[in-house]
């Protein structure tokens, strides 16, 4: 099951892009080969995780990863992906 404004992906595709975010108003069901979280708006807003996974940022951290069983576990640990911040002063 996705919400509204929750992601799902591909684990065997995501360095091809295989990630959306739900922009319907209810939920939705997927494949089961699909994997489905939700960014925690306190930390990180959806549209922006939304945004960045468009950005040449969000490519060269999976080409710099490489291919295969790698790539599933950036997304398990996102601390691996820094993102780039201002600070709000």
């Amino acid at each position: 099951m996705v919400r509204p404004q929750a992601f799902a992906y591909n684990p065997m595709r995501l360095n091809i892009g295989s990630i959306a975010i739900s922009s319907f108003d209810d939920d939705i069901l997927v494949s089961p080969d699909y994997v489905v979280f939700e960014s925690d708006a306190t930390k990180l807003l959806p549209g922006c995780l939304n945004h960045l996974r468009r950005t040449r940022f969000w490519a060269s951290h999976f080409e710099a990863a490489g291919s295969g069983v790698r790539i599933p576990h950036l997304l398990r640990r996102p601390r691996r992906l820094r993102l780039p911040a201002s600070a709000i002063d």
